[in-house]
């Protein structure tokens, strides 16, 4: 960390199709108490067309130099792990990255407490407090941000102590911009609803030997708005298609292939989900579990020849 008092923070947004609830998330990036000039807003816009009001306010606060707002050409690109690898390309050298999501609240401190929470040169990645309004937590909660050997992931991002975590969550997360030469960018195979891209990143980051600490006072409400982002997907079975592929291309890059068939088990509910509930026992969505799981080993295999996976010895408990 640097020793001037507020180094330089990039804010990333990724959006698509999302209009009111982003300019909403912008407007509280914008109300922040860390000084103007030591931070960017940077919106990585894959959305086809906005309203007009919309388009009037992005253009506005565009002009003004309030935000630098990327319209990239590749549109039918709509994933969360290339916005997110464009807006780092294009950051103005940041010493933190911030990256929220598209239907967030945030209050004034919010930039302040990410930057405040490196106290100490090992830690790489900040994971922040998240508070779904409709949801109910579990008070009594005292494991946060955990991946435990059957590749189950204990979130608990609500809790209101500080720890260190093995994950992050995506809608609210920092990094030191420094790190991302070692553990590299965000992995572009992951697609669709891009579920366990920074939990692959953030065992990248544990295995170049930085800690990952939550820390409470980063909080932000996620109203997790039901249309647009990744919920854009309206075909349930390949949103499930896309969530088996994403796991198993996470377990395949980061566990030794005997502990596959564990993975498979712990997974049965949501294949039984995905046949019964949503195909309503139509063949097709019995198969699309398995074409996922398939499609994401063999992507984790390429992954492997490529050197960009960490296949690991359970010994060294990445997971």
């Amino acid at each position: 960390m640097s020793t001037q008092q507020h180094p330089f923070v990039s804010l990333i947004i990724p959006t698509y199709k999302r209009d009111e609830p982003l300019l909403l998330t912008i407007s509280g990036m914008l109300g922040q108490d860390y000084p103007r000039e030591r931070y960017e807003i940077i919106v990585v816009d894959q959305t086809e067309s906005h309203t007009e009001e919309v388009q009037r306010q992005m253009e506005a606060w565009e002009k003004e130099g309030l935000i630098t707002w990327f319209r990239p050409p590749q549109i039918s690109f709509a994933a969360t792990t290339k916005a997110r690898n464009w807006g780092v390309a294009h950051a103005t050298d940041p010493e933190i990255i911030i990256f929220t999501d598209d239907d967030v609240e945030v209050e004034g401190g919010f930039i302040q407490a990410h930057v405040a929470a490196y106290t100490s040169g090992d830690i790489g990645a900040v994971a922040g407090k998240v508070i779904v309004p409709t949801h109910e937590y579990d008070p009594t909660a005292k494991t946060v941000g955990k991946i435990t050997w059957m590749g189950d992931f204990v979130n608990n991002f609500h809790v209101d102590f500080p720890a260190d975590v093995d994950n992050l969550i995506g809608c609210n997360f920092s990094l030191r911009a420094s790190t991302v030469r070692e553990a590299g960018l965000f992995d572009e195979r992951f697609r669709g609803n891009a579920m366990r891209e920074e939990t692959d990143w953030a065992v990248r980051l544990r295995e170049a030997g930085y800690r990952i600490r939550y820390v409470p006072e980063t909080h932000l409400l996620h109203h997790m708005v039901a249309a647009g982002g990744s919920r854009a997907v309206s075909e349930r079975i390949r949103w499930y298609e896309d969530l088996f592929f994403n796991n198993f291309l996470f377990y395949g890059k980061h566990a030794p292939s005997w502990r596959i068939p564990f993975f498979v088990m712990h997974m049965a509910r949501p294949i039984l989900a995905c046949w019964l509930v949503y195909g309503k026992g139509r063949p097709s969505a019995f198969l699309a579990p398995w074409r996922g799981i398939r499609a994401g080993l063999s992507a984790a295999k390429l992954s492997q020849k490529e050197g960009t996976a960490t296949v690991q010895n359970p010994r060294l408990r990445v997971f």
